[in-house]
């Protein structure tokens, strides 16, 4: 039998604290202002010009995440720095408190560029979003079989079973036993519509 680990689940003056004595340096130095969201306890948002950075509590006191946006346009910064399943401060009992200093360790170390008004590295991240994807439509490409089924899958999920009939019947592909079950199923649930 698994025990659970108890870990601690922090009041929302303690996450506030905590953001002010790890992310007060964005204010003291760097000149960001600091806003507490009035109908959201677990968030606050640092900005200064066109940037902006979020910190949200979230999973009843498990974890917390940083959002990133600069002219408004979201940055998945993860791209340019190590994600937070890469732990860059040691964990404590409280593993929300815990990603809090692990935002703030990624800020000093990987978002300085951002902290002095330099976005290049928001270019950055967004120039290997776009690579990310081009290199996943190009394999979706490659992989038309694969592309194929991955549709009839979300079809099927979806309960969309009038299209899936038509995707099913379109094809020259064998279907195995699960598919072809799915397609009887599917063209029964039409029949009933």
């Amino acid at each position: 039998m698994k025990h659970r680990v108890v870990q601690r689940i922090p009041s929302k003056e303690e996450f506030q604290n905590v953001i002010d004595d790890e992310l007060g340096f964005l204010v003291a130095e760097h000149g960001f202002s600091s806003e507490r969201n009035p109908s959201n306890d677990f968030e606050r948002t640092f900005a200064r010009d066109q940037c902006v950075f979020r910190v949200l509590g979230g999973g009843y006191g498990e974890n917390a995440w940083l959002e990133i946006d600069v002219d408004g346009k979201h940055v998945p910064w993860y791209l340019v720095a190590p994600n937070m399943q890469t732990r860059m401060t040691p964990a404590t009992d409280a593993p929300q408190l815990d990603d809090i200093r692990d935002i703030a360790a990624r800020a000093r170390e990987y978002f300085r560029p951002l902290l002095t008004g330099d976005y290049s590295i928001a270019e950055s991240a967004w120039a290997r979003d776009i690579e990310l994807f081009d290199a996943a439509r190009q394999r979706r490409e490659a992989d038309p079989k694969g592309t194929f089924f991955s549709d009839a899958d979300r079809l099927w999920k979806n309960k969309k079973w009038s299209d899936l009939v038509t995707h099913l019947a379109s094809t020259d592909y064998k279907l195995s036993k699960t598919w072809n079950q799915r397609f009887d199923e599917a063209r029964t649930m039409t029949n009933k519509a």
